[in-house]
């Protein structure tokens, strides 16, 4: 029986400081004593095999009111502490998020444009396109971006009232979305059509900045024939336009995959793709490469030297460089000054491929994607997350090395691949994540059955492993050119199978909204 009780008046043994519970070894049960407070002592037994402390529930009730646990301190403060400090963080978390939306309650926000029933004509039925979206222009007074507007900008201002209250969508762009509409800028009579880029919703502060220096920039290359014109702006309040010409026609994919069918006509003449053509288009896609001199020449958009600067994206309204479709004077001379400036200037054009070429209806073909020469320009590097679908890249691009014309130079014969195969997805048999191996295994694409084996030289002189072993741009050319002569002009390229672009997208490694087959009115 252990009982706590008061010591005697005799003196007791000294309790060590740092234990209070003195503890004796042995090999069995036995009975020891500790001091817990100044004039108590408590008896527990204490067995060797459990390593535990027993105590009388009657010791317990003997001791002062005040004291508490030890234990019993470390399971109420803990948990309690770890709720305080997660309240506290949420607590931030929840202040920070609600500073940020009245932040943005306070700036001029963009109220979006939006989307209304088709617009239907005199006699009932759904206008433009089957399938298109038509969205009115919603403004909102966004008179704090007139501080970001500079005075060259106002001149390209075009009075809202010009435009078609009637836009049809074409598709989501880099910036935001792409629509189609009709400008009357004098005679209400006389239309004119034009693409309408406008600024994504809801955007920030510094994107709105990006979209007016983005219209400097290319109000600052001026027209020329060699660039999709820019036709002006409206940045005066929100929403925020910018005004292209209209490329009617589409891309070179779907003019390719619309020449699949078996009568192709354009503006009511019979057409059709031969060999010829095809080194035609290839010899104005090379001198539109080397046609980039021309746009920079001017120190005003020149870049610093040794920064890379790079080309690409689909963008309809991003700027490009016409190919024209009639014989070019002085070829050799221009190819050689301009090939030395680009290799100089570390130009290139990143993304070239079939759905990169805009056609019009008399053939001329525009190379479109300046738009990260803009940001190259103005950032010194590129800055954009917008990626180039692999099977298009050189191999130095896919194993993240510095790249220049070269790599282009790749992806050339890549597009006389599209073009001879009419708009066949590259590496048919290959997964997009297992290009790189299956390029370093030596291996590349089969001669297409409609490809000449004169036009199969010149692939694989692009798809050469090291980049100083494929041909210049200048040496391409004079291929071509050569190959032309003695091309067949009379026998038609037929691929009896339509594209389906869910499918094509998903083999050639892209996005399906990517493509704008709808965009293609052939």
């Amino acid at each position: 029986m252990q009982v706590c009780s008061k010591p005697d008046s005799g003196p007791t043994v000294p309790q060590q400081q740092h234990n209070p519970l003195q503890k004796v070894k042995s090999h069995g049960p036995h009975e020891e004593s500790g001091s817990l407070l100044p004039g108590f002592r408590v008896r527990y037994m204490r067995t060797a095999a459990a390593k535990s402390l027993q105590l009388d529930s009657s010791c317990i009730e003997h001791l002062p009111p005040g004291v508490v646990w030890h234990q019993q301190y470390e399971i109420i403060i803990i948990p309690a502490f770890l709720v305080g400090a997660t309240l506290i963080i949420l607590g931030v978390i929840l202040w920070l998020f609600i500073r940020e939306q009245r932040a943005q309650q306070q700036s001029p926000g963009l109220q979006g444009i939006a989307p209304v029933p088709p617009f239907r004509g005199q006699n009932g039925e759904a206008g433009g396109h089957e399938g298109s979206v038509f969205v009115p222009l919603k403004e909102t007074s966004v008179e704090s971006l007139l501080q970001t507007s500079t005075h060259a900008l106002a001149k390209l201002q075009i009075p809202r009232e010009q435009l078609s209250e009637v836009l049809e969508w074409i598709y989501n762009g880099s910036c935001g979305a792409i629509y189609r509409t009709k400008m009357y800028p004098g005679d209400p009579a006389k239309s004119k059509d034009i693409v309408l880029k406008v600024l994504k919703e809801p955007a920030r502060l510094c994107e709105i900045q990006d979209f007016l220096g983005r219209i400097q920039f290319y109000q600052h290359l001026g027209k020329h024939q060699n660039l999709v014109q820019l036709e002006g702006c409206c940045t005066e309040r929100e929403p925020l336009y910018m005004v292209l010409e209209d490329v009617a026609q589409g891309d070179l994919l779907n003019f390719l995959w619309t020449c699949r069918r078996d009568v192709m006509t354009m503006d009511g003449l019979l057409y059709d793709l031969t060999e010829k053509q095809i080194y035609h288009i290839g010899k104005q896609v090379l001198l539109a490469l080397c046609c980039l001199e021309d746009l920079l020449r001017d120190p005003a958009v020149m870049l610093p030297e040794g920064h890379l600067l790079s080309f690409g994206g689909i963008d309809v309204d991003e700027v490009g460089v016409v190919l024209s479709p009639f014989p070019i004077t002085d070829l050799e001379e221009d190819l050689d000054e301009a090939e030395e400036f680009l290799q100089d200037k570390h130009l290139f054009h990143g993304d070239v491929a079939a759905r990169n070429i805009l056609i019009q209806c008399d053939l001329t073909a525009k190379l479109c994607g300046l738009g990260l020469a803009y940001e190259v320009h103005t950032q010194g590097a590129i800055t954009s997350t917008r990626t180039v679908p692999l099977k298009w890249l050189a191999p130095e691009r896919l194993l993240l090395r510095p790249a220049d014309i070269r790599g282009d130079i790749w992806s050339f014969g890549i597009l006389l691949y599209e073009m001879v195969t009419l708009g066949a997805p590259p590496y048919p048999e290959v997964p997009p994540v297992s290009i790189l191996q299956h390029l370093q295994r030596g291996k590349i694409m089969k001669r297409p059955s409609s490809c000449t084996q004169t036009m199969y030289s010149l692939m694989k002189s692009c798809w050469r492993w090291k980049e100083d072993k494929r041909p210049s741009v200048r040496e391409l050319c004079s291929r071509l050119e050569t190959a032309s002569r003695t091309a067949d002009d009379k026998a038609v390229l037929q691929v009896p199978e339509l594209v389906v672009p869910e499918l094509y997208a998903a083999v050639a490694g892209i996005g399906v909204k990517s493509l704008s087959y709808s965009y293609s009115v052939l």
